[in-house]
């Protein structure tokens, strides 16, 4: 049983994850978290990633009352009898005075929603939108130091918001957090089911990115060789360092006492719920990825004051939309939709939905024309929406 703990205690150590000396002072970290309440209302930002290319295109479509041309024809000529979509599968939208080529629009009819909130001047739409470094055009378009049309580059791109790589490693959120919190305001940046750069600031403010899972936590160390000490001893072994202390083992052990902490979080919201105090009662329970997602970012927004924050960035993906075979972007769109709408239900019972934003997103737009298989290949510039009680909505940028 000593072997098996001595086991244990060794694996959890900043000397077995590094190659230098740990010098610790053995006092548990300080995880940073406030202590006091804040003193202004609640804001927040949720950006919503359509990974893999979202076919926007079939998300916002020219309809009528066009200048000089029908740009709806020109749409379904372009786009073949398998992906355009017919007129009665539009949900048409006013975009007069949006300083656009038509003044009717429509909008998917899987994504109902979008025009509710429209018609509510609570939505945008930012028409033909991408990330380039310099201006160019359909016959320049290379040497921007990033792929145009590759996953990764335009992810990087589209997290960091940063062409010109001026401030390396962070994210647009991240940033926009760190500025806040100089100016005293109380943050988190915060990721559902996975890992985005678009959260991290800069390592000075020690603003850190938050986990938010979807699941009830699993029991850490559940047949405990040493019994309920185990992760105090862990936190220990993990303390605060010396001065000199290795960067690699000081590194190491700043993620394990934030992970533990996160995880007693975790099991402190858990509990909460369960008395019932911040349950979401009304909320639907749902199966599919992208409602537990923003489940749980409502949840999260529900013990705000528990948190102790008034400016929060939040990054929720919904998989699944390189469709280069067969477009299935209307049953994504209906996925999206549905947990939009309740999500935005609960933050009108919360009375926080005037003071929180989604902004969608995806790696770019898909190209005009079908390929062969019956879907759409990479592209550049897509369509995109941002949505919210308090966004002065109405119009198409």
């Amino acid at each position: 049983k000593g072997i098996r703990i001595a086991q244990q205690l060794i694996a959890v150590t900043p000397e077995f994850h590094s190659t230098n000396i740990a010098r610790m002072t053995k006092k548990p970290r300080s995880i940073d978290r406030y202590t006091k309440k804040p003193g202004k209302p609640y804001k927040a930002v949720v950006y919503f990633m359509m990974e893999g290319g979202a076919d926007s295109f079939n998300l916002l479509v020219p309809l009528a009352k066009c200048k000089g041309k029908d740009m709806y024809a020109e749409y379904a000529k372009a786009r073949g009898k398998n992906i355009a979509l017919s007129k009665d599968k539009l949900l048409d939208i006013d975009a007069t005075g949006s300083d656009q080529i038509c003044d009717t629009f429509g909008i998917n009819h899987n994504f109902p929603i979008l025009q509710e909130l429209y018609n509510a001047n609570q939505a945008i739409f930012f028409a033909n939108t991408g990330i380039i470094s310099r201006p160019s055009d359909k016959d320049d378009y290379k040497g921007q130091g990033i792929s145009i049309f590759a996953h990764n580059h335009m992810r990087k791109a589209n997290y960091e918001v940063d062409p010109l790589d001026k401030i390396p490693e962070t994210g647009i959120g991240g940033r926009i957090l760190d500025i806040l919190r100089t100016h005293g305001l109380q943050t988190a940046a915060n990721v559902v089911d996975g890992s985005a750069r678009i959260c991290k600031g800069n390592n000075f403010y020690s603003n850190p990115v938050w986990h938010v899972d979807t699941k009830n936590s699993a029991v850490i160390d559940a047949y405990s060789s040493v019994g309920p000490n185990m992760l105090n001893i862990i936190k220990m072994l993990n303390g605060v360092g010396e001065y000199g202390n290795s960067f690699y083992g000081d590194t190491w052990s700043a993620k394990v006492s934030q992970t533990l902490y996160e995880y007693e979080q975790g099991l402190k919201t858990e509990e909460l719920v369960g008395s019932g105090k911040y349950s979401m009662d009304e909320y639907p329970y749902k199966d599919g990825d992208i409602d537990t997602r923003f489940r749980a970012v409502a949840q999260q927004m529900k013990i705000r004051d528990i948190k102790k924050v008034n400016r929060e960035v939040y990054f929720v993906e919904q998989n699944g939309f390189d469709h280069h075979s067969e477009n299935q972007v209307g049953e994504k769109f209906a996925d999206a939709n549905d947990a939009l709408s309740d999500f935005i239900d609960e933050m009108k019972r919360q009375k926080i939905w005037e003071n929180v934003v989604i902004v969608m997103g995806s790696d770019f737009g898909r190209s005009i024309t079908p390929n062969g298989g019956g879907g759409t290949d990479h592209a550049w510039g897509g369509n995109y929406f941002m949505i919210g009680g308090g966004v002065n909505g109405g119009k198409i940028m």
